[in-house]
């Protein structure tokens, strides 16, 4: 019988240092590895949204930047895509436009009004517009119809420029 008790006691402490060790290692292990995962998810999502912001940073300084080419002449760069695009001839007017966006840089644009345009001329002329490499974008668009297939148009395109 003695046997049996040594068994029996040797099993229960057996068991009572798995509890133990279940107790005040295994579970705290557990939630440490929980936490520590939790903040590594959190640190991913933060690293993936600074990566974002770098990237649209880097985006909007290289926009800056080709606004401040030497070579880079807004008027004449509109100019061209009008003749390329075969407009401008329908320009009838040209006004200059000019709005402040912060202390150290502005709006400048133009709005053009366009008369006797077929729809494929005035989507060519505002497709070279947005898809130009230099800064050059739409602020606003006005069309309207002229006569049966054709259009009127105010157009305003503007750009970025640093105030000196």
């Amino acid at each position: 019988m003695e046997v049996k008790e040594k068994n029996k006691a040797f099993f229960l402490a057996g068991v009572l240092l798995f509890l133990l060790l279940l107790q005040f290692f295994f579970i705290p292990t557990f939630k440490k590895t929980k936490k520590i995962n939790q903040r590594l998810l959190k640190t991913k999502k933060e690293v993936c949204e600074i990566e974002g912001l770098k990237k649209r940073y880097l985006r909007e300084k290289n926009y800056l930047n080709l606004t401040e080419e030497k070579n880079f002449s807004f008027y004449s760069l509109v100019e061209k895509f009008a003749v390329s695009c075969g407009v401008k001839g329908n320009i009838v007017s040209l006004r200059p436009v000019s709005a402040p966006i912060s202390s150290n840089y502005k709006s400048i644009g133009i709005e053009l009004r366009l008369e006797k345009l077929d729809l494929k001329e005035l989507t060519r002329f505002l497709t070279k517009i947005e898809n130009s490499l230099h800064p050059l974008s739409i602020n606003r668009l006005l069309i309207e119809q002229d006569r049966v297939g054709l259009l009127k148009a105010t157009v305003e395109i503007v750009t970025i420029q640093e105030i000196p």
